[in-house]
């Protein structure tokens, strides 16, 4: 198999135990606010990352959760717990899809109890959305002022430079070495995200070691359908 240059030219942030996040322009901005905790954080106890499903979102909290030892709270579990509760934690927090709890005047005014809470004992809370803050409907004026003055960052989905690289580490780290042609192949046809990602290397790497082949151009022509083989979903939401 003729050897090619894998491109490592790539910026990471460990995540400890998952795989590293890469960075590029689509989450360089977020990316910058998460290594400014904690210092960068003393005009605000609150960092929003928003950006579509599959852009990243979670794994980036993932890093920032274990450098600053927080908890994990879903959108669900922060609706279910009381205001008592979630302010006796004293413990930095993750909380996901504020989007479906902007609207709801109780959790509104549980998350601007929280914002106030942490902001006068010291504490960190990072918030996640599919909405910028500037476009989620707030009920609660003194919330909305709150979360819209606060940093926020957009976590844009990958773009096709990013995909190329990681892509090529991925199955590289699997014991294949990928050529370009094949690699800007699937690149132009998988959706842009990281679940659709995983998905391909997953499914290539199983199809593969099945049947003992190299992933060449027409092995991953047939994989996506484009050839004569069995078309198959590559897509993040499976």
């Amino acid at each position: 198999m003729q050897a090619h240059q894998l491109p490592l030219d790539l910026r990471s942030v460990p995540a400890q135990g998952r795989e590293d996040f890469f960075v590029s322009g689509c989450n360089e901005f977020a990316v910058h606010w998460v290594e400014k905790w904690p210092e960068g954080w003393a005009s605000s106890p609150v960092l929003i990352l928003y950006g579509q499903r599959g852009s990243g979102k979670t794994h980036l909290a993932e890093v920032w959760r274990i450098r600053a030892g927080a908890d994990f709270v879903s959108a669900g579990e922060f609706a279910a717990t009381s205001l008592d509760t979630l302010l006796s934690r004293d413990r930095n927090v993750v909380i996901d899809r504020i989007d479906q709890l902007v609207g709801d005047p109780v959790q509104e005014e549980k998350l601007f109890h929280l914002y106030n809470h942490y902001k006068q004992a010291g504490l960190s809370f990072l918030a996640l959305s599919r909405l910028s803050p500037e476009t989620l409907g707030f009920v609660i004026k003194d919330l909305a002022s709150r979360f819209r003055a606060a940093p926020n960052a957009e976590i844009a989905a990958p773009d096709d430079d990013l995909l190329f690289k990681v892509l090529a580490k991925r199955f590289y780290d699997q014991g294949y070495v990928v050529a370009p042609p094949a690699l800007q192949f699937a690149v132009t046809r998988m959706e842009r995200s990281w679940e659709a990602l995983d998905h391909l290397v997953e499914e290539a790497i199983c199809r593969a070691t099945a049947q003992k082949k190299h992933i060449t151009l027409p092995f991953l022509r047939d994989l996506f359908g484009s050839g004569e083989g069995e078309s198959i979903s590559l897509r993040g939401d499976k």
